[in-house]
């Protein structure tokens, strides 16, 4: 994927920004407080990068799959990517073997680690109290193995404290654009013996 421009993370960021306002029902309230997430809600990624994030959203994400899955074409818009996002409700942290994760940190903070590295572009729901905010990673080509969280962009109780992790949601990207195919070791090799026999056809004509 090519990677985004100052000015093209700036304008995609004002996107997911209106588009949330947009699902005003589903900002989160608490009290005189509007919770937005933050970027800083994601401290490292092992072997990937942060995207960015939208929210907060009232509500139980497992509960809200379609609007969830809006705001993800959102994203996908905004970066003007071609694909489709899906989600295993299995893959769940609080599920049954923690689903696509080794564990359920149920605190204000933790790490959050794969059962197996991730590739591509994914997005994680982190739920804490009565709201959830959606955050966006690409994997390098090694795959992100975890990443390091703080729940103040999720969910804060009425004092606008942190509220531990309920759980986390896995979703993940499937995109459009095929890559090239790398040409197969018969296809070199085939390349090399035309040519070789080509260049000693030309040595041939000229000794005549």
């Amino acid at each position: 994927m090519t990677r985004s421009t100052p000015l093209k993370l700036i304008i995609a960021s004002i996107i997911l920004l209106m588009s949330s306002h947009l699902k005003a029902s589903l900002i989160v309230t608490q009290g005189n407080l509007s919770l937005t997430c933050n970027d800083s809600s994601i401290t490292s990624v092992d072997d990937g990068q942060y995207l960015g994030c939208t929210g907060a959203f009232s509500g139980n994400d497992s509960n809200l799959l379609s609007a969830v899955m809006g705001y993800l074409d959102d994203f996908s818009t905004a970066y003007s990517l071609n694909g489709v996002w899906s989600h295993d409700g299995a893959n769940k942290s609080d599920g049954p073997g923690y689903g696509i994760f080794t564990s359920n940190p149920e605190s204000v903070s933790g790490t959050l680690a794969f059962d197996a590295p991730v590739n591509g572009i994914f997005a994680v729901s982190l739920k804490a109290s009565d709201s959830f905010s959606l955050f966006f990673f690409e994997a390098n080509s090694s795959g992100v193995s975890s990443f390091d969280f703080t729940t103040d962009g999720a969910g804060v109780n009425n004092k606008g404290k942190a509220q531990d992790l309920s759980h986390a949601s896995f979703f993940a990207f499937t995109s459009d654009v095929k890559e090239a195919s790398s040409p197969s070791g018969f296809s070199i090799m085939l390349f090399i013996a035309l040519l070789f026999g080509f260049t000693s056809l030309r040595q041939k004509l000229k000794k005549q």
